[in-house]
């Protein structure tokens, strides 16, 4: 069964998540911002899309994000995904 919410394969590049990706190109303040708006928008469209159920998981699974985020640093760049990264040429030095 696919998932849609918590690991969707459509945001895979190289094996890595495009969150990681994202957060690796962003301060922690810019990624914050960054999931607030990401929350706000699944709660803004959930009544008008064909899955509101998908559309509230979405969210809520941002404002997890946001939660870990704002409690652990290292959740925005955690080691081993900087590492791949790196590897991929993905990262900015």
């Amino acid at each position: 069964m696919m998932d849609n919410v918590n690991h969707p394969k459509h945001y895979l590049v190289g094996g890595i998540e495009a969150i990681d990706i994202i957060a690796s190109r962003l301060t922690k303040e810019e990624f914050i911002g960054y999931l607030k708006g990401s929350k706000l928008k699944y709660d803004l469209r959930y009544p008008f899309k064909g899955r509101p159920e998908e559309d509230l998981a979405k969210s809520e699974w941002y404002k997890d994000k946001l939660i870990e985020v704002m409690k652990d640093e290292e959740a925005i760049n955690p080691p081993e995904i900087t590492a791949q990264l790196q590897r991929m040429e993905m990262v900015d030095d």
